[in-house]
This record gives structure tokens, C-alpha cells and sequence, in this order.
């Protein structure tokens, strides 16, 4: 009895204290952190707009690379449980629903189906379309457009004129709805035989029999889109598989990374303080070929970062200080903490602060694969190319420029590294 007296004592005593008017903090209770509630990844809506103008009927005309590669994405994203509600929709100058079943949208993709669906086929108002687009997307939703994206002024419309004002709406429309929400673009360039008549700047048309560029757009949370390539790689698309890649987000985001003792030149240590960004004792190489010559490496994980290995690794993309080179490498070792590795090298050792940029550039294929006239479009030198692609990049580009924080530098990742001698 007296020792059920004590405990019972001591267990009054204990809860009397925690519950006390002591000003401290409640401390946290076992039950607390059980049903402390984990952040998991909800499920987004996928809305998917697949563009049935005029200019589209070449893509569908029999079986073509184009309905492969479409397909076999919406079919990935459902076998992966990436949504619990996908909506299909047609997408000219206005919205037209779909009933929701993938393999019957698909194996109606035919030029008869476009011009049955109806809508404004004529011309291409670009800028319209991704401000329906946009008015239906929202922090919960992954919006996906398919397009050719090849811009159609109508007859009689001064093409530059048109163009330019083409951007300065997409730019307004994006700008307007970041102002909402923080949203991630990403855009995959494909190709894809076409089959059909192809409509240029005054409306006229070429019968054209040969690949052409298509594209794929994608609107959401940053999170979304990164766990929609986390589980549909972009190497695993039918078709002609994605050729070129880019994605705008509107903030310079973190990413782990940390200093590796090699490779290197010459000798450091890193200091046991700040291991992950600090070197001491560094010394250039005394012997070999590159004698005189001091380098670091810093390992980085981009994985979340949706950028693709052609800019990650272009050296062009990075703002270092001007006594040093860098070079990229992709890491190939299983299980390693950090997909890619930057090696900074110097003739000019000397104790300072270096910051290493991965720049917000547009990448060089938006102005490889524009065309600012597209009369003669059947020629070999055009076909590969989409009229006034770059202008609508473009406007995106600078809309999500224009909605940084002042405070903001215009990149992707910012690495400092202290060193010293």
C-alpha cells in the first residue's frame, strides 16, 4: 500500500508541475508526437488541353508518333496515382470537355474529331488559350497543354506586330496569376510525324509529309511537377522522346550540397566548424602537368531542381568569379547524396569568398527552333522550326522575372564557398 501511496504521489506531483502556471512551455508528450500530423504530398487535379486547331489535324492523321507519346504520358500519370481525377479537354477559342476515359480520347484523336469538337479553328490565339488555361488553374491542380504552339495571325495581321503583342499578353496573363500563386512552368519539345496541310503567317496552306516540333506544357505546384518526373521520366517517352527541356519558377530555391575532398588539385582541408562550405590550409599543385593549378569540388543534388543535364552541365549557365573555370560532371554512382559535381579551378589562389551561380538563362534551343517567317516553311531549313516559339517563351520568362522579390538574384541555385589560405 505504501508504495502505490508514493507512485501515486510522485505521478499527481509530475502532472501538477507540467500543468502548472510557471510560464514555461508545455513541454512535448508522447502522445503529441505520435499524432503530430506529417506533411504528405495531396493529390492534385490533372487538367490536360490538347489544342484542335486547324494547324493540328497533321499530328493525328493515322498513327503517328504524336498519340504515342501523348497517350502513353496520361496512361503513365494514372498508373502511378498521380491524380484521382484527370479532365480532358480540346482547346482552340474555347474550352470543350471530354468524357474521362484515356484510350477512347486517344483513339479519337483524328482530324474528323477536331473538326466535329468544333470551336475557332482558323487561327491561333496563343495568349487566349493559356489565360483559360491559367483561370483554371489553381494551388491544387496540374494543368498540361499540348500544342504545336505555332502562332496563326489570321489573314491580313502584320505577323511582328502580332507576335510582339502575342507576348507581352502571355507575359501579363502569367504575371497576373503568379501574383496568386507560386506556380512551376516547365515546356518539353518533341517531334512527331505530320501528316497534312500546315497553316503559315497569312493563313495560306502547304501540304507538308515530315517530322515536326510539338510541344508539351506543364502548370503547378513546384512539388507537383517534380513528383510527376519523379515517377514519368522524361528518358521514357514515346515517340521521339523530349529533345529540349525548360522550366521557370519564381524563387532561387534550396539545394543540399556540401564540399567533397576530391577530386581536387593541389591540398585543403575543410574546417571542422563549417565542413560544408569552408576550406583551409588550401595550396596550389606543386608537381605533375598541372602543376600551379588549385581546384575544389562541390557535390550539389539537383534532383528537384527539373532542370535538364543540358543546361545543368553547360558551364555557359554558371556566374563564377573571373579567376576561375568550372566544369560540371554528372554523378554515376548509385546512392550517392548528390547528382552532379562542380569542379572550380584557379591559377590565381587566394583567400576569398566565392559565390557559384546557376544562372535563370533561356536556354539556346528557344531561339534555335524559332522562326520569324514561316512562308516557305517546306523548306529544310524551316520545317524543324515553330513560328514565334520564342516569343512566347520569352514572355513567360519575363513574367516570372518580373515577379521575383527585388531582393532576389535572377537564378536557379546560389553556392558560397569561404577559402582560405
Amino acid at each position: 500500500m505504501k508504495v502505490t501511496t508514493i507512485l501515486l504521489f510522485i505521478l499527481v506531483f509530475l502532472f501538477s508541475g507540467c500543468n502548472g502556471q510557471s510560464g514555461r512551455k508545455k513541454p512535448l508528450t508522447l502522445a503529441t508526437a505520435i499524432n503530430k500530423p506529417t506533411e504528405t504530398l495531396s493529390k492534385p487535379t490533372y487538367n490536360i488541353y490538347l489544342e484542335n486547331s486547324g494547324s493540328m489535324d497533321g499530328y493525328v492523321e493515322g498513327v503517328t508518333e504524336f498519340e504515342q507519346a501523348v497517350y502513353n504520358f496520361l496512361v503513365d500519370i494514372k498508373i502511378n496515382s498521380l491524380t484521382d481525377s484527370l479532365n480532358l479537354y480540346y482547346i482552340n477559342s474555347k474550352l470543350i470537355p471530354n468524357p474521362p476515359d484515356v484510350k477512347d480520347f486517344i483513339e479519337k484523336l483524328e482530324p474528323n474529331t477536331f473538326k466535329i469538337k468544333g470551336g475557332i479553328r482558323a487561327s491561333t490565339d496563343i495568349s487566349e488559350m493559356f489565360k483559360d488555361i491559367l483561370r483554371n488553374t489553381n494551388a491544387n491542380c496540374v494543368s498540361i497543354f499540348i500544342s504545336d504552339c505555332v502562332f496563326s495571325p489570321g489573314n491580313g495581321q502584320d505577323a511582328q506586330y502580332y507576335l510582339q503583342n502575342q507576348q507581352i499578353g502571355l507575359k501579363g496573363n502569367f504575371a497576373s496569376k503568379l501574383g496568386q500563386i507560386n506556380l512551376t512552368t516547365v515546356v518539353m519539345q518533341l517531334s512527331s510525324k505530320f501528316d497534312g496541310n500546315y497553316f503559315n503567317q497569312l493563313n495560306q496552306p502547304t501540304k507538308i509529309n515530315a517530322q515536326r516540333p510539338y510541344y508539351i506544357w506543364l502548370i503547378g505546384k513546384h512539388d507537383y511537377i517534380v513528383d510527376l518526373f519523379d515517377k514519368v521520366k522524361k528518358e521514357n517517352f514515346k515517340g521521339s522522346g523530349v529533345q529540349n527541356f525548360y522550366c521557370a519558377y519564381n524563387s532561387t530555391k534550396s539545394f543540399e550540397y556540401g564540399l567533397l575532398t576530391s577530386p581536387k588539385l593541389g591540398y585543403y582541408d575543410r574546417d571542422k566548424s563549417s565542413p560544408k562550405n569552408k576550406i583551409i590550409n588550401a595550396e596550389k599543385s606543386d608537381k605533375g602537368t598541372r602543376k600551379g593549378e588549385f581546384q575544389f569540388s562541390v557535390g550539389v543534388n539537383l534532383k528537384s531542381s527539373l532542370l535538364d543535364d543540358k543546361y545543368i552541365l553547360d558551364p555557359k549557365n554558371y556566374a563564377i568569379p573571373s579567376n576561375y573555370s568550372i566544369e560540371i560532371v554528372k554523378n554515376s554512382i548509385a546512392n550517392y547524396n548528390y547528382t552532379h559535381i562542380l569542379k572550380l579551378t584557379t591559377r590565381l589562389l587566394k583567400t576569398e569568398n566565392i559565390s557559384i551561380q546557376l544562372k535563370n538563362n533561356l536556354p539556346q534551343w528557344v531561339t534555335e527552333l524559332n522562326s520569324d517567317n514561316d512562308i516557305h516553311i517546306n523548306t529544310p531549313e524551316q520545317l524543324g522550326k515553330t513560328f514565334g516559339i520564342k516569343y512566347l517563351v520569352e514572355g513567360i520568362y519575363e513574367a516570372y522575372k518580373a515577379k521575383k522579390n527585388i531582393k532576389e538574384k535572377d537564378t536557379f541555385l546560389e553556392i558560397n564557398i569561404s577559402v582560405n589560405q
